[in-house]
């Protein structure tokens, strides 16, 4: 353990030289500035995509329709593909990994009036279990349900900001109508997405929807599926639905134009994977910086030790032990990298909470809450003082084995 006087005389060494110790200590402070901020930054990234993953089902397949780019069978290319009610009842029923399915039938914006109010919004056609899948949340009212789809009545779910746009605050829906395009709908619910950028839409019944808007035929947009497998697993699946329709409807299973397919458990994958290799670019970033810091920090400790070669040397003739010449110098190591470290550690903290703050309440899908927790301060002290540590190891071996009449005689 350390007396007060050799801490007082740590102090008294540092303060003789500011600028060298303070530009020393600028370089370890910057590097845990920048690794504290990347990190943060990254967790941020993170955090966004397992919100946006987490809100819209990560083992999810969605199939549409699309346009052939390839003549087959001596049929044309340029032939649009078209889904039905059918096909989404035939794939919960043909393929085993299929555990649930939603269809959506999307018929454009369309014009909506509330009194003297009015605005155009996306109007879709969904089925009750589509809105389970997309994880809404139920701000009045309730939702869809399989009796208004059975039933083809004319019904309405509001988006948040259509509500807020025709509607006084805090207006209670029951009771009251809706026009679409002229026709009046019965306002069930108001609804918020998790995604903002979703929240201008209107919501119908499906079966409404295809009987007023697309002639009362049950041709669908978009089928998403509830897979229950892994990454592999629903790679082989995907080929398979593209089989599936290629045969039913007559063009290459290969042609990707012809059928939409989004893998949301690939690219969830994918997202996780870009995700590791920024963390694991933010650290390389952040050791090889700190590296350099420490560097900075050894090379100004062996300057220090051939600056006090005399006083070491006079130290050691009056009965100091080479082990707490070694203490010392490696004490004075560590309390420049911690001390440095720490006030970039604090600055880079305030900095990621200060973005967070400023991103709080945002629109922003793609950064949320830039956090560092107390695992990652935890984990940059013990680096600190390792840091400290290794730098100042090699300048104390070399003042603990200063010859004591040698330095007396250095100049």
């Amino acid at each position: 353990m350390f007396q007060s006087e050799a801490l007082t005389e740590i102090i008294d060494t540092l303060s003789k030289n500011k600028l060298r110790t303070a530009l020393t200590g600028f370089a370890v402070a910057w590097g845990i500035f920048i690794f504290v901020v990347l990190l943060g930054m990254g967790n941020g990234v993170e955090n966004a995509m397992e919100e946006g993953f987490g809100k819209d089902a990560q083992n999810k397949i969605s199939v549409s329709g699309g346009t052939t780019s390839e003549e087959y069978k001596g049929l044309q290319k340029g032939r649009p593909i078209h889904i039905y009610n059918e096909d989404a009842e035939i794939l919960e029923e043909y393929f085993d990994e299929v555990t649930g399915y939603a269809s959506t039938y999307w018929f454009g914006t369309k014009t909506a009036n509330y009194k003297d109010k009015n605005g155009s919004y996306q109007t879709n056609g969904i089925g009750a279990d589509g809105l389970e899948m997309e994880n809404l949340n139920l701000l009045q009212g309730r939702f869809i349900n399989g009796l208004d789809i059975l039933h083809n009545r004319k019904v309405v779910l509001l988006g948040k900001t259509p509500y807020e746009e025709l509607f006084d605050k805090d207006e209670d829906i029951e009771g009251k109508y809706l026009k679409i395009d002229g026709s009046s709908f019965l306002i069930v619910g108001v609804i918020e997405y998790n995604n903002p950028w979703e929240n201008g839409r209107l919501l119908v019944p499906i079966s409404t929807a295809q009987n007023i808007y697309n002639s009362g035929s049950d041709r669908i947009h978009n089928i998403s599926l509830i897979v229950d497998a892994d990454l592999s697993a629903s790679k082989k699946l995907e080929n398979k639905i593209r089989g599936f329709f290629g045969r039913k409807y007559d063009f290459r299973k290969d042609d990707k134009r012809a059928l939409g397919v989004q893998n949301n458990i690939e690219e969830y994958g994918r997202a996780k994977g870009v995700i590791i290799a920024i963390k694991l670019f933010v650290m390389i970033i952040g050791i090889l910086t700190l590296i350099s810091g420490i560097t900075g920090i050894s090379n100004i400790m062996l300057i220090s030790v051939k600056e006090r070669t005399k006083e070491i040397g006079i130290r050691k003739a009056l009965g100091a032990r080479p082990n707490s010449i070694i203490k010392q110098v490696i004490f004075e190591s560590v309390l420049i990298t911690s001390l440095a470290g720490y006030i970039g550690l604090v600055l880079g903290a305030v900095l990621v909470e200060g973005i967070n703050y400023l991103t709080k309440g945002g629109d922003s899908s793609a950064f949320l809450n830039p956090t560092v927790d107390i695992k990652t301060a935890i984990i940059a002290t013990v680096v600190l003082i390792v840091a400290g540590a290794l730098a100042g190891w090699l300048p104390a071996r070399k003042a603990a084995k200063i010859k004591p009449i040698e330095a007396l005689r250095y100049e």
